[in-house]
């Protein structure tokens, strides 16, 4: 009768570590599939198929192709609200640095003009309320990043230095004959042992 009990009490400890182990998964998984992404409609960003920029000597032309702006503007396809809105003094920083390192003459005049080409451009898609808009979200969002990493790298320097004052050097890390953490893998999986010792005996 006792040795029943045991099973008893072994399965239904088993089907509890089971039933957590499922529910945290659970909720990870809910967790994950939380987030979204949202889609750009926008038409495609299509500046060089402007007489002006068609017709600009090479080095400013193959700066302005719509590819180049991927990067700063930090999307994966260069569509109108990806080029104007996302992050446009990134992207006028690509066009006047990428003028400076591949045209050989005449770099700021060239530099003005895709600067103007560009802002013309915004301008005539979104107006210059919305274009003017774009600079100040942008700047207000890299004034937040920086203060929230320099909140993160204050806390990881502070947590760091407690914890090298907190804790001595050579010090034992507690075991459960010292009255330590309680181990619940270590106790499901006795109790799994004893339950097939049991199951072997009978």
């Amino acid at each position: 009768m006792k040795l029943h009990a045991f099973c008893l009490l072994n399965l239904s400890c088993l089907a509890l570590a089971a039933s957590s182990t499922s529910d945290s998964m659970s909720m990870s998984m809910t967790g994950s599939t939380a987030m979204t992404t949202s889609t750009d409609n926008s038409p495609p960003y299509t500046i060089t198929a402007l007489p002006a920029v068609a017709s600009a000597p090479s080095c400013l032309f193959n700066c302005m192709v719509p590819i180049g702006l991927a990067d700063p503007s930090g999307c994966d396809d260069v569509t109108e609200n990806c080029a104007c809105l996302s992050a446009p003094a990134d992207a006028l920083d690509f066009l006047t640095s990428c003028i400076a390192t591949v045209c050989k003459s005449s770099t700021s005049e060239y530099a003005a003009s895709a600067t103007s080409l560009y802002d013309s451009y915004c301008n005539s898609v979104y107006g210059t309320a919305t274009f003017s808009e774009a600079f100040v979200e942008e700047s207000s969002a890299a004034a937040a990043s920086s203060s929230i990493a320099s909140v993160e790298a204050t806390q990881s320097s502070s947590s760091g230095t407690a914890s090298s004052t907190s804790s001595p050097s050579g010090s034992a890390t507690p075991t459960k004959s010292d009255g330590g953490r309680w181990e619940p893998a270590l106790f499901f999986g006795a109790l799994a042992m004893g339950g097939l010792l049991a199951l072997v005996l009978l």
